[in-house]
């Protein structure tokens, strides 16, 4: 490949790459469950200067800790509070993934193997629709990366830097961090086992290695600690409890009488049945010298192991495995080329790469016509955040809104109100949720004014009352305000 032609291919990639990611992202409102609840957040602490605790619907959200939520703040600094802004972390962690992926294996298998590493993570569907979106995902995946390029490098301090990064992943999504130490174990075992299985070195070893993990240990700890510190001083021990031991919805709990194929099935949904065979055969090709590719295997498939052992079933926790899933691809296709094609006639080697080259577009164009063009099109909360805007501009600031179904956290940013939820056949379970009957006598009290929701719900709403109009249309979804 000429240098004019690489520089063509390289800048031609780029471009598409930055498209993909950052087409629209601040046009589209906020989505229901994980962006509009870190939306909400970012929000508070921008306006609060609450920077320990990460706050939901003016109530401290105790899920997820709060590195997202503190680059939101320095992107809602820089570029003012919109979608755009609160999006951007998570867009260029992703885009961070896509260069840093490709540029490892450019430097360790080649160009046709890069070029491959890259298409087969943007072909995925799933990596794409998370990492355009205000979610945690695309930025662990990023630390993730990060720590693996560390631990293959042989950098001084090497364990040290590692340590810190696990501490990043920690404080993006900490469950994520639990299945990188394993792994630093296996790497730090196998880079030492020469010398273990020598009775003279042995000692020697052994207090090597204890020193690795000891400053491994120490680097994952310092950012958590201060931040556990800060939290601690302001909600006390129970946000401790609670944040270690079941956060994340209780994912890292695992359980052999919970073994499922569900996983199995999000790949393929995900990753693709071509891309998945040629992902399948790099591993299978890694195998044949696992001492060298030990590390690509393990955070290729270890975390899957995992997740299979999971009580909690959600696709985007396959996120960090995903390039390296593109890694073991573009390794198949280096392999593949050096392995069948070393001793064909150059005229037989120069096609190889095009017809590479071509599959891959074929495999990105057909992922691209059915999934990824309406991912980049979406704006499936469009009329939930009308509604909710609308509802902000008719309540005063400490007036609250009630949603009438479980699609609330958009309401919640839009609105801009403390949102109380009433579903029907809800119980009560908290503040926050009330039942219909409640809503009922909440309303002909006065303790409650507007009302936002399909229009049927609101509709069933304003009958039962006997009193009230719906205000605002906007596609389904309705404003209702109770007239006494």
């Amino acid at each position: 490949m000429g240098k004019a032609l690489r520089i063509f291919v390289f800048v031609a990639v780029s471009i598409w790459v930055i498209y993909l990611f950052f087409y629209r992202i601040g046009s589209a409102p906020f989505e229901n469950w994980d962006e509009a609840f870190y939306a909400d957040g970012i929000r508070y602490m921008f306006r609060h200067h609450q920077y320990f605790i990460p706050y939901w619907n003016g109530a401290p959200f105790f899920d997820k800790p709060p590195l997202y939520h503190w680059l939101g703040v320095i992107s809602v600094w820089l570029f003012g509070l919109n979608e755009f802004a609160i999006r951007l972390p998570s867009v260029t962690a992703a885009i961070g993934t896509v260069a840093l992926s490709g540029y490892y294996v450019f430097r360790k298998y080649g160009k046709l193997a890069a070029l491959a590493t890259i298409f087969a993570l943007i072909s995925n569907p799933l990596y794409i629709y998370r990492s355009r979106g205000a979610n945690l995902d695309a930025l662990a995946t990023f630390w993730i990366v990060v720590s693996f390029v560390i631990l293959q490098s042989s950098v001084r301090r090497r364990t040290f830097y590692f340590g810190l990064i696990v501490g990043l992943v920690f404080l993006t999504k900490a469950s994520l961090a639990y299945y990188l130490m394993p792994i630093f174990f296996v790497d730090t075992v196998s880079r030492n086992i020469h010398l273990i299985r020598s009775k003279k070195s042995r000692l020697t070893c052994l207090i090597m290695m204890a020193r690795q993990c000891f400053n491994c240990a120490i680097g994952a700890a310092i950012l958590p600690l201060i931040w556990l510190f800060g939290a601690y001083q302001d909600q006390g021990w129970q946000f401790i409890n609670y944040f270690l031991f079941s956060s994340d919805q209780g994912v890292a709990r695992l359980s052999f009488s919970q073994l499922s194929p569900v996983y199995l099935g999000y790949i393929k949904d995900s990753v693709g049945v071509w891309f998945g065979i040629v992902a399948f055969m790099g591993y299978i090709f890694m195998a044949k010298n696992i001492r060298k590719h030990l590390n690509e295997i393990l955070y290729g498939i270890f975390l899957l192991c995992l997740l299979v052992l999971s009580t909690v079933y959600s696709n985007w926790y396959l996120m960090p495995m995903f390039p390296f899933a593109a890694i073991a691809v573009g390794f198949a296709v280096k392999t593949f080329r050096d392995q069948y094609l070393k001793h064909l006639h150059r005229h037989y080697a120069v096609l190889f790469p095009i017809l590479v080259g071509l599959l891959l577009f074929f495999q990105y164009s057909r992922m691209h016509r059915r999934i990824i063009r309406d991912i980049l099109e979406s704006q499936t909360t469009i009329y939930q955040s009308q509604s909710a805007e609308y509802a902000k501009r008719i309540t005063r600031v400490d007036e609250y809104v009630v949603r009438l179904d479980d699609l609330y956290p958009t309401a919640v940013y839009y609105a801009d109100r403390p949102i109380r939820v009433s579903m029907t056949g809800t119980a009560k379970r908290n503040e926050m949720y009330m039942t219909r009957e409640d809503l009922y006598t909440r309303l002909k009290n006065k303790n409650a004014r507007v009302f936002i929701g399909k229009t049927g719900e609101v509709t069933s709403v304003i009958k039962n009352v006997g009193s009230g109009r719906i205000d605002f249309t906007s596609g389904d979804e309705s404003v209702g305000v109770f007239t006494p």
